[in-house]
Order: structure tokens, then C-alpha cells, then sequence
């Protein structure tokens, strides 16, 4: 059976973990395969890229993981993108906006209101997902006060997680499944479209340490085509 790279045939819940990724992997450790997602209503210790702190306060938010089969009709940095563009869609219907910070951040009016991570182990993906949906603005701790955001701050109407995980995981199905079926370029176009990230300057950590450039393009594997100050072409694959 050709693999689809996503689906979910299994949910199971949580009231507090230390991760909900960490959970996929732990079930991946005792045989759990593709198909099983996990949500939680807090996590004691949610992260982001490079190991990053999530906060993740109790029925504030959407924690979600699920394991994935690692792609093998589209290159592998594409997932990222793939569950920030999904996330963004549902933003988008919630809040009327949004954008992407590649690789995997979701913005609204500036702030993070969502971020994606995907870790590979073994020969699965454990995607997660953390969406703020009704984080207070005296929630977040003080380093990223300024930065975040949560859809109830922004359009001023609570959200319902269950709504938004149905909401979620049915976006999910469509990119991945347009991945497969159609490859990346419906993906990349949409992408390019959603990214902030684009056409900016900013300084970056490059092959030869820090540089600066503006951000030009999105690649075909998913990388971020810079055009450094010297004139040069570079393309980075993480967002530091």
C-alpha cells in the first residue's frame, strides 16, 4: 500500500503530559505506527525548534502530536511547512488572517500564535502542533510577552478546542494528501503567498556562520533561498 504520509485513525487524550510529542514517541518505542494522534489539555514541559520552551497553561491552548510515516514521494523539510501552512488555514477561518514565519511559525497581527514541530525517529515523523487559542495576555512569561498572542486576544471570542482540533485535523488531510497526490507545487505557491518571511532582511546563521540577506524564495525542498548582502545565493534549511 502506497504510503499516504498521513492519517489519523486514533486519538487518545491526555489532561497533563510533558510533551505531546514525547508521548508519540514513547508509543513509538512500544510498536505504535502511523496513524495515532495525541492531544493534551496542558503540558508540563512543551517545546518548540532546538528545544525552546512551549508554554502550554491548562485549556489555553491546542496540544497536539501524531505520528506520521517519514514522506517518500516529497523531500521531508516540505512537513514543517506543511503543518504551519494547515495550521494557518484555520487561523485564517478563526481570525480572518495570518501568516507564516518559515519554517514553522504562525503569526497573527505580528505574534506568534501558533508553532509546528516535527522530529524524525526511526522511519516515523512525530509532527506537533501548538496552537494559542485562549491564553490571557498576563499568561505568557515575560521573554515573549511581546511576541505572542492567542486567538481569543485577537478577535476577542474564546475558541473551542475541540472545534479547532476537528477543524485542524481535516486541513491536515488536504495538504498532505495534495502532497501526495499532486506533489509540491499547489504547496510552494500557496506558501510563498502566506510567508512574512519573504522579503525581508535579516541576519542569519549561514554555512559560514552569521550573515545577512533578504529572504527571496522558498525552494523545492523547502529551504529559504537568501540573497546575501555580498550578492551571493545561500539557502538555509533552519530558521536561526
Amino acid at each position: 500500500m502506497q504510503d499516504t504520509g498521513f492519517r489519523i485513525e486514533k486519538i487518545l487524550k491526555y489532561d497533563r503530559v510533558s510533551s505531546t510529542n514525547d508521548v508519540c514517541l514513547e508509543l513509538i518505542e512500544k510498536g505504535e505506527r502511523e496513524g495515532t494522534a495525541v492531544i493534551a489539555l496542558s503540558q508540563t514541559g512543551g517545546r518548540g525548534r532546538r528545544g525552546r520552551a512551549w508554554v502550554s497553561p491548562e485549556n489555553a491552548g491546542l496540544y497536539l502530536s501524531f505520528i506520521m510515516s517519514a514522506p517518500q514521494t516529497y523531500p521531508q523539510g516540505l512537513v514543517p511547512l506543511a503543518l504551519a501552512l494547515s495550521t494557518l488555514r484555520c487561523v485564517k477561518q478563526r481570525a480572518g488572517a495570518g501568516s507564516i514565519k518559515w519554517p514553522n511559525d504562525v503569526l497573527l497581527n505580528g505574534k506568534k500564535v501558533a508553532g509546528c514541530l516535527a522530529e524524525a525517529r526511526k522511519k516515523f515523523i512525530i509532527a506537533g502542533i501548538g496552537v494559542n487559542l485562549n491564553n490571557e495576555p498576563l499568561s505568557f512569561p515575560e521573554p515573549i510577552k511581546m511576541t505572542a498572542t492567542s486567538l481569543e486576544i485577537e478577535t476577542g471570542r474564546t475558541q473551542d478546542r475541540e472545534m479547532f482540533a476537528v477543524l485542524l485535523l481535516s486541513e491536515l488531510g488536504s495538504v498532505f494528501s495534495g502532497l501526495e497526490k499532486t506533489g509540491s507545487a499547489d504547496l510552494l505557491k500557496e506558501l510563498k503567498t502566506s510567508c512574512s518571511t519573504l522579503g525581508t532582511s535579516r541576519q542569519y546563521l549561514g554555512k559560514d556562520g552569521p550573515a545577512t540577506g533578504t529572504a527571496r524564495d522558498i525552494d523545492s525542498s523547502g529551504g529559504l533561498i537568501i540573497e546575501r548582502s555580498d550578492g551571493k545565493i545561500e539557502v538555509i534549511y533552519s530558521g536561526e
